[in-house]
């Protein structure tokens, strides 16, 4: 279309110049009216020479576009060339070289850059985050706050919304904190908790508890040989101050607390639920440990729930409780990556394949799935080895790529 216009323009310039050859040679010398007249009666001709001055900038920079992309494109389409014909040249050995690099490349990244990633604040935050750089900042020694302690939250709840200000719910809460407490290393990784508190009984540091316990300093024999009756309870859990003194914030340790006479500070009559919460240091060997009282408070909350009579659940809940469930849908999910491979190789054989042996294809079906699966190989080793974690989005990669590498092998075939 440039070129075409730009030929019109030349033309029409170079009609309105003979004209005005013409004019000049036959027409006398014009009055100053006449000269005002011809010149509006020459802007067309005026602004057809513009535009085409326009038009063939245009012009060179199309070219210059096309020209470009032309030396970018031609190494590439060498390239494709070269594979293409030593691909038709020796199909044998181009099999076997893309099998052994598809190998060679997902082994090779497995061993170096394998890791999964489930940290959500890398994952759905952009990168260099404003909030997670003052969050950062906040955490780190620079800033002078404390860090933050990671928390293991402990729920103890009656499952039909009855009262659960009983003797048999507390002993309850003591069995669920003794089932952390009891697991091993917890004293070792309680030795660098802040905030913390001195043990009574081994005068060494160890982790702070805010819990109902804290009436009788968390100490399950305390409880026993003080309580005997819910009159003796409710009146134990009414103080306003812990064993040690402490003021007692009701609502952060019980869910829906009600008093008899309506104050907030009054005689407790009916608590739903009771939390606890234990403060750990942040640190690698706490986040280690969480995984081994999770799975013991994990055996004891099912065991609870097949208690034959037992109105009482137990919840839990801790610091790394968002990233095991995002590895466990991961890993969960893996198994599926050889199911689709199988299913789809026998769905492809299936299509393919004739009654006719000359013209059955499901050799090609098959090799079409096969490819697809040694892309994936290659497409996850070359992420490992350049230090792209596996996360929950990277792991939709394979099924993705089937449905494409898939689509173009019956595309080819129906061609």
């Amino acid at each position: 279309k440039i070129q075409l216009t730009t030929a019109k323009t030349t033309k029409i310039r170079e009609k309105t110049s003979m004209m005005k050859d013409v004019e000049l040679e036959e027409a006398p010398a014009p009055s100053p009216g006449e000269e005002t007249a011809k010149d509006v009666a020459d802007e067309p001709a005026l602004k057809l020479i513009k535009n085409e001055a326009v038009l063939d900038k245009a012009a060179n920079c199309a070219n210059c576009w096309s020209h470009m992309v032309e030396l970018i494109m031609a190494p590439l389409l060498e390239g494709v060339y070269f594979l293409s014909h030593a691909a038709a040249v020796r199909p044998r050995l181009c099999v076997v070289s893309t099998i052994f690099l598809s190998i060679a490349l997902v082994v090779v990244g497995l061993m170096t850059g394998f890791a999964i990633n489930v940290d959500e604040d890398e994952l759905w935050t952009p990168i260099n985050s404003k909030p997670i750089q003052h969050g950062n900042w906040i955490s780190s020694s620079e800033s002078g706050f404390p860090i933050v302690p990671r928390y293991a939250l402990t729920f103890v709840h009656n499952e039909g919304s009855g009262n659960a200000l009983t003797i048999e719910a507390i002993r309850r809460v003591f069995i669920s904190l003794d089932t952390i407490r009891d697991t091993p290393g917890y004293s070792a990784v309680c030795k660098d908790a802040d905030p913390y508190k001195i043990d009574e009984v081994t005068d060494e540091r160890t982790c702070r508890i805010y819990s109902v316990t804290e009436f009788w300093n968390s100490s399950r024999a305390l409880f026993e040989s003080s309580v005997t009756t819910d009159e003796e309870l409710l009146l134990a859990l009414s103080s306003d101050t812990y064993g040690d003194g402490t003021p007692v914030d009701r609502e952060a340790i019980m869910g829906k607390p009600e008093t008899i006479d309506g104050l907030k500070n009054g005689t407790l009559k009916f608590a739903l639920s009771f939390l606890s919460s234990i403060a750990f240091p942040e640190t690698s060997e706490a986040e280690a440990f969480e995984s081994d009282f999770l799975d013991n408070l994990s055996d004891l909350s099912s065991s609870w729930a097949q208690e034959v009579g037992n109105p009482y659940r137990l919840d839990y809940f801790a610091e790394r409780s968002f990233g095991d469930e995002f590895e466990r849908a991961i890993v969960g999910d893996i198994y599926l990556i050889p199911l689709v491979f199988i299913v789809m190789s026998i769905f492809c054989c299936i299509i393919f394949s004739r009654r006719n042996r000359v013209e059955s294809q499901s050799l090609l079906g098959f090799g079409a799935v096969v490819s697809v699966v040694l892309a994936i190989m290659s497409g996850y080793g070359l992420l490992f080895i350049t230090g792209t974690d596996l996360t929950s989005l990277t792991q939709i990669l394979p099924f993705i790529m089937f449905g494409i590498g898939l689509d173009d092998a019956f595309v080819i075939i129906g061609a």
